[in-house]
């Protein structure tokens, strides 16, 4: 496309040269690593059948599933990609099992992005769409942290987050409410929500 592009005769360069400077191409930066809860997301892939339907929110995990966990189907991982909807993991996950009631359906949201539409767990409940939620809870909008301390020489405004206990809050609703803490606990805890005849919500500590 550039190519053709460049034997058209237009040039990259000039289209820039009045392009305000706010909307000009800025440099990568290097926003640290990933928040690394303690869980090993290859184990949801073995855990998951193939033609289950994962929906990962706008969160740091979510951004590696998109680079790392396998898709064996078509329309079985959604994510809201670059229009960086905030919360639409969970009410999403609902509607794909809704569609689909006899497939497995898990999504996966930070804490800011379920505090977002997390209520909708009554809707589950009443509804008897059974979905496991997994949360990461790391009490921080962290992919905004990041790019503050980047950007701002690490001064942060309005990142930083008072969550309620998860595990109570779904269980307040009539959900199942499970906490991770530790690596080892993942699987077990991701075996027994899909075998659970209820919504689940999965609180993964970091």
């Amino acid at each position: 496309l550039r190519e053709g592009l460049e034997a058209e005769g237009v040039q990259r360069g000039a289209r820039l040269s009045w392009m305000p400077e706010s909307a000009r191409p800025q440099p990568r930066i290097d926003v640290g690593p990933a928040s690394r809860p303690p869980v090993n997301w290859w184990e949801l892939r073995e855990v998951l059948n193939r033609d289950a339907i994962v929906a990962a929110d706008i969160v740091r995990s979510g951004y590696a599933l998109v680079g790392q966990f396998p898709v064996y189907q078509p329309r079985t991982f959604m994510h809201s990609a670059s229009f960086i909807a905030m919360g639409h993991a969970f009410p999403a996950a609902l509607g794909a099992k809704v569609a689909f009631p006899g497939r497995q359906v898990v999504s996966v949201s930070g804490d800011g992005c379920f505090l977002m539409t997390g209520q909708e767990l009554a809707t589950a409940v009443q509804h008897g769409i059974n979905v496991v939620a997994i949360v990461i809870n790391d009490r921080c909008l962290t992919g905004i942290a990041a790019l503050q301390d980047a950007y701002y020489g690490g001064r942060r405004v309005a990142v930083d987050l008072v969550n309620p206990d998860f595990v109570r809050f779904a269980e307040s609703f009539g959900a199942l409410g499970l906490r991770v803490t530790r690596a080892e606990e993942f699987k077990p805890a991701l075996q027994k929500a899909l075998w659970a005849q209820k919504p689940v919500l999965i609180e993964i500590m970091c």
